[in-house]
């Protein structure tokens, strides 16, 4: 009775553990990804609802890390054109009335 008490105790921390190291993991990720950091997966080990959890999880951060790559690539296009446009302001001020 005693061995069965302690074997169901062992069982049943066995099982609590392996579902709260992933959602530690995943939910560690999620502040990370929060603050801008996507660049950190979740390690997927079960291939239950809490491996696919972690599955959209690191899609979700990928996805993200390529819409700010593309908006940092935007923006500094942006900045580049309104550089050469103030440069090209610059001569014409420089050159002259004549020039415009």
């Amino acid at each position: 009775s005693v061995l069965g008490i302690l074997i169901g105790a062992t069982l049943g921390a066995a099982m609590a553990w392996s579902v709260i190291t992933p959602v530690r993991q995943m939910g560690e990720a999620m502040r990370k990804i929060a603050s801008g950091e996507f660049t950190q997966p979740v390690q997927i080990e079960n291939r239950d609802e809490l491996g696919e959890l972690g599955y959209l999880i690191n899609n979700t951060s990928k996805e993200l890390d390529k819409l700010q790559e593309a908006t940092l690539a935007a923006e500094r296009a942006r900045g580049l054109r309104e550089r050469q446009r103030r440069q090209q302001l610059r001569r014409r001020a420089v050159a002259g009335p004549h020039r415009l």
